[in-house]
């Protein structure tokens, strides 16, 4: 489902990532572990085409998304660390604007699949309110629906327990195996060890 071929990128002077290939395939969740600074993050984001690497391939699905700039932002979604929810909108608003935005569906028929995904995730009682009123748990939870109204191939997660209290985690951890389980590629980022091993099929480490 997803290949990385030989990906570079630097900053300047700082080489972040040389040379990196691997694959993993649908239905596969791989872990990314590494000292900080390693480019753990920076890989994500190349991934999800927030940052332009200096050499290589990344294909999903057989496609190099910088030459089919249409299916950027859909084919591979981003939970970031920080949930990165817009404030001032409600749940329920958060998860509709990019469907809205890519116009991939009306406004029915988003909020009728925000609200599917906010009751298979155990908050569908939180979509009317604001990120403020939500736990930490919360909205990682409601992060991971936003990432999911896409239906992305590949989800990217970057350090999704490092906020939470160890149940909020396990809660989190059952919700990555399900997403597998629906065929969905799943990267991990975590310096949480233990709970990257609990959860991944397998770790590369950078």
């Amino acid at each position: 489902m997803l290949q990385v071929k030989n990906l570079s990128k630097n900053f300047g002077d700082a080489v972040v990532l040389k040379d990196l290939s691997f694959e993993v395939d649908a239905g596969e969740i791989l872990a990314i572990s590494g000292e900080s600074g390693v480019g753990k993050t920076t890989l994500l984001r190349c991934i999800c085409s927030l940052e332009t690497p200096d050499a290589g391939e990344i294909l999903v699905a057989g496609k190099d998304l910088r030459k089919n700039k249409s299916e950027r932002g859909t084919e591979v979604g981003l939970v970031f660390q920080s949930y990165e929810l817009f404030v001032h909108l409600s749940i329920l608003d958060n998860l509709t604007l990019a469907p809205k935005c890519h116009k991939m569906m009306s406004e029915q028929k988003a909020r009728e699949k925000a609200r599917e995904l906010l009751e298979g995730l155990g908050i569908a009682d939180k979509a009317e309110q604001y990120p403020h009123q939500l736990s930490g748990g919360q909205q990682q939870r409601a992060a991971i629906a936003r990432a999911m109204m896409l239906s992305p191939k590949v989800l990217c997660l970057d350090e999704p327990t490092s906020a939470l209290d160890k149940e909020s985690a396990s809660g989190i951890a059952r919700i990555i195996r399900s997403l597998a389980k629906e065929n969905m590629c799943i990267l991990l980022v975590s310096h949480d060890e233990a709970f990257a091993s609990s959860v991944a099929h397998r770790t590369l480490r950078l």
